[in-house]
């Protein structure tokens, strides 16, 4: 018996070698159906359409610290849109997107329960030397 050694993609109705499958246990022959080309287009195009950096900002302070944007929104505005601790406005600068970062939720570690909005430990660090200057 020969070895195995192509499969069909369905989405680029190609012979491709098995080495251009990924992985994926539960298939029977242990692969994916469809190359890795033609499911990094399907996945990139699903996050376009799909993902927002809104949703992805919603996402994590909802899993990391159990609030929703808008009871963040909220805490902000009561603090007048600058640190709780502090009374600083955020300044450092996200290298991905170039703009001003977000505040950071301030909460314990021990039961997860946010506490403040404050600004970023290297922001902080940058005041306390331009303050000693």
């Amino acid at each position: 018996m020969q070895a195995v050694i192509e499969k069909w993609c369905p989405k680029c109705e190609m012979l491709q070698l098995l080495a251009n499958f990924s992985r994926n246990a539960r298939k029977k022959d242990g692969l994916e159906y469809m190359c890795k080309a033609c499911n990094s287009k399907r996945v990139s195009t699903y996050q376009q359409k799909v993902y927002t950096p809104e949703i992805g900002r919603n996402k994590n302070l909802k899993q990391n610290y159990g609030i929703t944007h808008e009871e963040y929104e909220a805490m902000l505005l009561a603090q007048g849109g600058v640190c709780a601790v502090y009374g600083l406005a955020e300044t450092a600068i996200n290298p991905y997107t170039k703009q001003v970062q977000n505040l950071h939720v301030d909460h314990c570690h021990k039961t997860g329960k946010s506490k403040s909005i404050a600004v970023s430990r290297l922001q902080y660090r940058l005041w306390t030397i331009e303050r000693r200057s």
